[in-house]
């Protein structure tokens, strides 16, 4: 976790929301680079 003055930032969690949006998503192209940047992060 990271501290920006009063803000924890916690970098995890931001994997699930897109692995939450990922399961949500029809159009395959959309799909391909919500993938493509979760492998990259």
């Amino acid at each position: 976790m990271v501290q920006v003055g009063d803000l924890t930032l916690d970098i995890t969690e931001q994997n699930r929301a897109v692995e939450r949006v990922l399961a949500t998503i029809d159009n395959p192209r959309h799909r391909y680079l919500l993938q493509v940047y979760l492998r990259h992060r």
